[in-house]
């Protein structure tokens, strides 16, 4: 008696280890492989059924479908799936591979009995097909096995549709893209900064510290045939002010008007060049300029996918500085020291000389067909400092020809352009628009 249980545990030790050794053997399986004929067991509503993978995909089409209760997306595949099999009959096999308990799947068709078709195979408890010949990370997924047991597309839910069907029966190309996981990344991975794909990106914004040895720059990228759409946006080097200004005023203000520009901070040596907040810096740690610029100034590289007009590009850069900064920067009116764009009263302006008139305009653009608003904003865009109103009260059919250099104009240079006009700018105050940068609590 006692050599004959021997026997038999021997039988039963060399059983699984054989079974054990298959298991190992058994590989991942990829598009144009032959899948291996293993034993599949483990069906919902038929425990006891055991059966071939070939049985499963011999003179037929086999959709293996690997779903989880938990996937919204694979039960909302589960009725398509269903009427593919009722329209395609014995052509096709449909199997939907579960990983999940008995109890879980059973308590799943409970909730959603209309899902379980009698057409259809489920299989429970799943580990061979799920991790080991078709490993995959996300769901729906989708394996198409041909009547020869070769893997002809590993495919999303949605790429199972009537037209691929037909395809695939009559042995041509599947035309989807094939669905890949990176099966080397893991959890821990996702929290990690998205270096994959890093140099074959679609869109990307990058916001870094100043970069050593570079100077200060800024560009656009990608002109169009117009000149007037780009795709990239490129700042090196440059203060929280700068970038602000840049992104703010799409380079229509003069680079010196910094009453437009307001920063509502506690220090706000963090945000601008020394030399504009010399008490600041005097209290600061800082022992040189070079000190500060090492801590203080930044880069930023936005690409598009597509070219857009520049002002677009710049405003997806004011949204990336307010969220990467954490601040709050927006357009307001606040009354302010400004000009108001009049009619000229009696009393004639005595205007510049020809010899000062000449050197102001060195170099002389001809801009015309302007009425009084377009003349307003484009004075706006080239004042050294301030913002003009305009409540001259002229009509819009009024027009005006600019013959002149239009950088950097001091008031005393606008009033002699605006004399031919019979029109002044003089000091008020007024509600203008300005862009308030506050830090968040």
């Amino acid at each position: 008696m006692k050599n004959k249980l021997k026997y038999i545990v021997c039988i039963t030790m060399v059983m699984l280890l054989s079974s054990r050794v298959k298991s190992q053997q058994i590989k991942e399986v990829h598009i144009g492989e032959q899948v291996p004929d293993i034993k599949l067991s483990g069906f919902y509503n038929d425990s006891t059924k055991v059966t071939t993978l070939k049985d499963l995909y011999q003179n037929k089409l086999l959709l293996l479908d690997f779903w989880g209760s938990w996937c919204g997306s694979c039960i909302i595949e589960f009725p398509k799936l269903i009427e593919l099999k009722k329209k395609f009959g014995e052509q096709i096999a449909v199997v939907s591979v579960g990983y999940e308990s008995y109890q879980k799947i059973n308590s799943f068709f409970k909730r959603h009995p209309e899902l379980n078709s009698p057409n259809c195979l489920v299989l429970t408890k799943d580990s061979v097909l799920t991790r080991k010949m078709f490993p995959h990370k996300t769901l729906p997924h989708l394996v198409w096995i041909n009547s020869s047991g070769k893997v002809v597309m590993i495919s999303e839910g949605e790429d199972v549709t009537e037209a691929n069907i037909k395809s695939a029966l009559a042995n041509q190309p599947i035309i989807v893209r094939p669905k890949i996981d990176n099966m080397s990344l893991g959890l821990e991975d996702i929290y990690k900064p998205f270096h994959i794909m890093d140099t074959n990106f679609m869109a990307r914004s990058i916001f870094t510290r100043t970069v050593p040895g570079w100077l200060s720059f800024e560009g656009l990228q990608g002109e169009d045939s117009t000149g007037l759409k780009f795709n990239r946006a490129f700042i090196g080097n440059l203060t929280f002010k700068q970038l602000y200004w840049i992104a703010a005023f799409h380079h229509k203000l003069s680079g010196q008007n910094n009453s437009r520009l307001i920063f509502e901070v506690k220090d706000s040596l963090k945000y601008m060049m020394p030399q504009l907040a010399p008490e600041s810096f005097k209290r600061s740690k800082y022992k040189s300029y070079s000190e500060w610029e090492s801590e203080n100034l930044y880069c930023y590289d936005l690409v598009m996918p597509h070219k857009v007009p520049y002002d677009v590009l710049y405003d997806y850069m004011l949204s990336d500085l307010n969220r990467y900064l954490n601040l709050n920067g927006r357009f307001e009116q606040r009354e302010m020291d400004c000009y108001v764009l009049k009619k000229k009263q009696t009393k004639e302006q005595v205007p510049l000389s020809a010899k000062e008139i000449s050197s102001i305009y060195y170099d002389k653009q001809k801009i015309e067909n302007l009425n009084i608003n377009q003349l307003t904003d484009l004075l706006n865009q080239h004042i050294n400092e301030g913002y003009i109103v305009n409540e001259s009260g002229l009509p819009l059919s009024n027009q005006f020809r600019l013959n002149v250099y239009l950088y950097g104009l001091s008031v005393d240079k606008i009033n002699s352009i605006l004399a031919q006009f019979g029109l002044v700018i003089t000091p008020a105050r007024r509600k203008i628009p300005v862009y308030v940068v506050s830090e968040r609590d």
